[in-house]
């Protein structure tokens, strides 16, 4: 019985560990879209689309139902711009157009969700959008850097923290040579 318990403190300190990992990765990593007509939802991050054109191009930005107004912000563009609201009830559509410039052009939505982003071009544009901010992003790293450091603990611990003992046997000992007693 004491080996099955000892496998069990050792494997689901994996798992936390292999899930934490998961879960810190595929919550913060971007994804990237590109073409001529592209469709996606924002994340709650930086949304960059890349115009290589020398037209501008005009995105679309929608949401549906009661979700409530939305506020899109580019330091690109240099501005801040809110959704309005057409129709009623479950009919409700919140929505914004916004002219992009060639080049690269940054927007962020500062307050709402759910925000699909459409836009239609003859040149195949690049969009990367980021799904969590970067302060965000920050706090899921440092929760799964402890959910890390902890698990290892918990597999160190069911080894009685052996490799301690190693380490220490590797470094030179400080104060172990002989001591003179003084006489009176």
């Amino acid at each position: 019985m004491n080996t099955i318990n000892k496998a069990l403190r050792i494997l689901i300190p994996l798992a936390v560990i292999v899930g934490a990992v998961y879960w810190g990765y595929t919550s913060t990593r971007s994804e990237t879209y590109s073409g001529s007509e592209l469709s996606f939802e924002m994340g709650g991050g930086d949304t960059v689309i890349n115009n290589p054109s020398e037209n501008p191009v005009v995105a679309q930005l929608t949401t549906t139902g009661a979700r409530g107004n939305f506020t899109v912000a580019s330091d690109a563009l240099d501005t801040t711009i809110s959704s309005t609201r057409e129709g009623t009830g479950t009919n409700t559509v919140n929505s914004v157009e916004i002219e992009l410039p060639p080049g690269s052009t940054d927007l962020r939505l500062t307050r709402g969700s759910n925000v699909a982003l459409t836009i239609s071009s003859e040149t195949p544009l690049e969009a990367t959008v980021s799904p969590v901010s970067t302060s965000r992003a920050r706090t899921i790293y440092v929760i799964v850097a402890v959910l890390i450091v902890g698990s290892l603990y918990f597999i160190s611990s069911a080894f009685e923290h052996r490799w301690i003992n190693r380490f220490r046997k590797k470094l030179p000992q400080q104060g172990t040579g002989t001591s003179a007693q003084a006489s009176n």
